[in-house]
């Protein structure tokens, strides 16, 4: 049993200060997963995944989608829907294919939160400055939160680094040393990708963002290794990736031969004001002496502050807790060795949520017993006229006060500074286990870390959202832009113009120079006197006149082939669409969340290399994304995909095929459509897949496919958050990594032998 509760406990525990976190604004949102994600659910009644199948004939574009498992739309007459019917162009002289065969193939779910919400399509636009999404304000936005956001924590995340350094480099026999060599221990179960070493080793080193560019641009590639590129991985990790290595880092702080504890209990309020007194000599009355202090410590003992609720709620009945502990324990295990049997990869949704709510009793469970240990250990210490456990039983209305803020003053000297960069990311109860901890608690980590294996901390991200040119940002503004920027028709150019006003001269010259040479005798008749240099002139122009009507035929015929071969830039891997997202609260009543960012998938295709040169262009601008217009219209029109919380999961029995109709079926709302919140009613439900400002063709017939949705939301009908443990695009690392990281340590002090009061 206590095999399978190091397990649970492994496996299940949440990092509970995910929510102080300053990286949550930029945390990894939810996005489709890569249409290999999962297998094809022939019982599913929602989009999972879509795929698109495009080639000149019917069994090419069929091929892959048929050999992959998709299900392929098909028109109200049971044939496969060809999405880009008639798009093709007429001209003679376009070269490469004159016309595709496009099909949407999906696959489907049984579970919502795998489930595709939402489908929409956006063009390529005309130019760089009228495109209807930007890159350049997505690289904006992540240089400012790399500076407003990323850079003040990696300082802070340096300041604790420095001590767990400090610490390692210790003698090997003092316990200081040991408890760092833990925390190695447990960093080194997450690895960095980039330089292929295991965190915690990494971290013992300069890293880059130390070093300076210089002094790390002259290592060498293997020399760089050695370096974390703390940025990077701040940035990019997965965020319970980051939060296990801040709060192990955290864990691992103060180089001192003592504690915190030992520092605030023989430190008083006094002491501080004699020490302040000392420091400025200009001092000349109280109120200066409390803003001296208040300048010093008041900014740390408001964070201290703001944990002091739920830690008095923690210790103060906590022999009460202890009771309740005794009586819950054996129900506890026996829920557990319940779902021991069960095989994590392959359980039902109820399974699931059976082990869910297993999962929060034993966390419940758990911070019970911590608060049991650590209210019992604060009992047996003396402070002022009690304990320190009445010294933090205190009520926070007490607390807040301007004398009783200051009565915190002493923790905050107790603490290093690398306890304080570390605050967000531990409690009043860690603090206090730390100060509790010795040799005999570490005695049982390697048997513990055996059992775990290494993990990327960028597991589960897609990292495809930094790179450069890979995401784009689209709003209402940037597409209003862009609808006003539509392509012009064919026009011959400017030197083809000249050309041909340059043949039509020298005709008329050549006819001028013959009208010379005509006369009228004495009886009035016309005749004509051939002159030899006349006649020469004469047959040179007609001569230069063909050769400049040709060139102007070759020039015509060029620009006619230049203006359909479309130079397509590269579909963004992710699109950002911020908008106004509109959902139903518990009561059914429409609610309005301003200004979200929904990060959207772009649909991949069949489109390979090829062998000829527009073949390869094409597939070096726009790889296996998707173009709904086939690669050969004037522009593209990628297709993107979302799963989104608060999004309702697509009905697969729903999609409905429509072509040279644009009336809204009956029942139904939306369907793919151009980016825009479908839920406006000033914008269509769903967009004409044939737009002809898209494409070369003039009497292309419209096409549309609608399709209809769950009535509630993916959170509504999961009831769990995109983000937790359970969550297909979760931030929990693999194999719940991250969970053990955060609970390991509580674990570890748990199964020690009860404190007892002295």
């Amino acid at each position: 049993m206590k095999k399978m509760m190091k397990r649970i406990t492994a496996v299940c525990m949440t990092f509970v200060i995910l929510s102080v976190t300053p990286l949550n604004d930029i945390s990894q949102k939810a996005i489709s997963q890569p249409r290999t994600a999962r297998a094809a659910e022939s019982d599913g009644k929602n989009i999972s995944e879509v795929l698109i199948g495009m080639c000149e004939t019917d069994e090419e574009a069929k091929k892959e989608l048929e050999e992959s498992g998709y299900t392929i739309l098909k028109d109200e007459s049971g044939n496969y829907a060809d999405l880009n019917e008639g798009a093709g162009s007429k001209s003679i002289f376009k070269k490469g294919a004159n016309d595709k065969k496009v099909y949407l193939g999906y696959k489907t779910t049984s579970d919502p939160k795998d489930a595709i919400t939402d489908l929409a399509a956006i063009n390529m636009g005309v130019d760089d400055n009228s495109r209807p999404y930007s890159t350049e304000d997505y690289n904006v936005l992540m240089k400012k939160a790399m500076d407003s956001q990323i850079k003040p924590f990696v300082e802070r995340f340096i300041a604790t680094r420095n001590e767990y350094r400090e610490n390692y480099n210790m003698p090997k026999n003092t316990f200081n040393h040991i408890r760092a060599d833990y925390t190695r221990q447990m960093l080194n179960k997450l690895n960095d990708d980039d330089t292929g070493k295991p965190v915690g080793d990494l971290l013992l080193n300069e890293t880059k963002y130390e070093m300076g560019d210089t002094a790390y641009n002259a290592l060498s590639d293997e020399e760089k290794k050695n370096h974390a590129d703390i940025l990077t991985m701040i940035m990019q990790a997965n965020g319970q990736a980051t939060l296990a290595m801040e709060t192990l880092l955290s864990k691992a702080t103060d180089t001192s031969d003592d504690t915190w504890i030992d520092r605030f209990t023989a430190t008083t309020l006094e002491d501080l004001e004699d020490r302040i007194k000392e420091e400025n000599t200009n001092i000349a009355s109280q109120t200066d002496l409390n803003a001296a202090l208040d300048k010093k410590y008041q900014d740390t003992a408001k964070n201290l502050l703001d944990k002091w609720e739920t830690f008095r709620d923690e210790i103060t009945d906590y022999e009460d807790t202890a009771d309740i502990l005794e009586d819950t324990t054996k129900d506890i295990e026996e829920k557990v060795a319940e779902i021991e049997s069960l095989d994590p990869d392959n359980m039902s949704m109820e399974e699931e949520a059976k082990v869910a709510k297993v999962t929060d009793e034993v966390t419940d469970h758990l911070y019970d017993e911590r608060a049991v240990k650590v209210g019992t250990y604060l009992d047996t210490l003396s402070y002022e006229d009690g304990t320190l456990r009445d010294f933090f039983s205190r009520d926070y209305e007490d607390v807040k006060t301007a004398s009783g803020l200051r009565s915190l003053y002493p923790i905050v000297d107790a603490l290093t500074p690398g306890q304080i960069a570390g605050l967000e990311f531990l409690s009043f109860a860690d603090l206090v286990m730390l100060a509790m901890s010795d040799e005999e608690m570490y005695g049982s980590i390697q048997e513990c870390l055996d059992t775990v294996e290494t993990t990327s901390i960028y597991d589960g991200v897609d990292r495809e959202i930094y790179e450069e040119g890979g995401v784009a940002m689209t709003s209402n503004a940037l597409r209003t832009t862009a609808a006003s920027s539509e392509p012009v028709g064919f026009s011959p150019s400017k030197a083809t113009t000249l050309l041909y006003v340059a043949t039509f001269s020298i005709v008329g010259f050549t006819a001028i120079a013959l009208k010379a040479s005509f006369f009228r005798n004495s009886a009035g008749a016309l005749r004509y006197e051939f002159s030899a240099p006349v006649g020469r002139l004469a047959i040179g122009i007609s001569v230069l006149a063909v050769i400049v009507m040709g060139f102007s035929v070759f020039l015509t015929i060029k620009d006619i082939q230049d203006y359909y071969k479309t130079k397509y830039v590269p579909i963004p891997n992710i699109m950002v669409d911020k908008a106004d997202i509109t959902k139903n609260d518990k009561n059914g009543n429409e609610i309005v969340i301003k200004n979200q960012s929904v990060y959207y998938r772009a649909v991949r295709c069949n489109r390979t290399e090829g062998n000829t040169d527009i073949e390869r262009d094409n597939y070096k601008a726009m790889a296996d994304k998707a173009d709904l217009n086939g690669d050969i219209g004037r522009q593209w029109f990628a297709l993107y995909a979302v799963k989104y919380e608060y999004g309702t999961p697509i009905l697969a029995d729903s999609l409905l095929y429509k072509k040279g109709d644009s009336k809204l079926p009956n029942g139904y709302e939306t369907g793919i459509h151009e980016f825009n919140s479908f839920k406006d009613k000033s914008t269509s439900p769903a967009c004409d897949l044939n737009k002809k400002s898209y494409l070369f063709a003039d009497d292309a017939p419209s096409i549309y496919v609608y399709y209809k949705t769950e009535t509630q939301s993916v959170h509504d009908m999961t009831g769990s958050k995109t983000g937790s443990i359970f969550s297909p695009n979760s931030l929990a690392l693999g194999a719940g990594v991250g969970a053990i990281l955060g609970a390991l340590f509580m674990w570890l002090f748990m199964r020690k032998k009860r404190i007892v009061k002295e």
